[in-house]
């Protein structure tokens, strides 16, 4: 019996707020470096995407989806800081900016929201 390996090669499509955007093909990796989400095509190519994190991985339609927002980079940073604390074993005070950091910028969005939908509460 012969195996053949297939590859699968995404198109990635980028949500910021209520738009959609495609900005890579053929892509066969992903990854994060430096708090960044990179894209990697069949060449080696890299996209990278700040403040990103995958939504969505849809391979019959070979498609990904991934949002963007400024929290999600906030988030990255303080789970980076997180695991680098457990695997030290040492608590280092970075973790509680990164933190405020985060919930500063969901508080911002809240408000946002509640600006734009007005006093709407379901």
């Amino acid at each position: 019996m012969k195996w053949v390996k297939i590859m699968c090669e995404f198109k990635v499509v980028i949500r910021r707020g209520d738009s959609e955007d495609k900005i890579a093909e053929d892509i066969i990796k992903v990854f994060y470096e430096n708090e960044k989400l990179v894209l990697m095509d069949i060449l080696g190519n890299k996209t990278l995407v700040e403040e990103a994190l995958i939504a969505n991985v849809d391979v019959s339609d070979e498609k990904m989806e991934i949002l963007q927002q400024p929290i999600v980079g906030s988030l990255i940073k303080f789970l980076e800081k997180f695991f680098e604390c457990l695997q030290k074993g040492t608590y280092n005070l970075e973790i509680e900016e990164a933190w405020k950091e985060v919930k500063s910028r969901g508080e911002f969005m809240i408000k946002e929201l509640r600006e734009k939908c007005g006093k709407k509460v379901v």
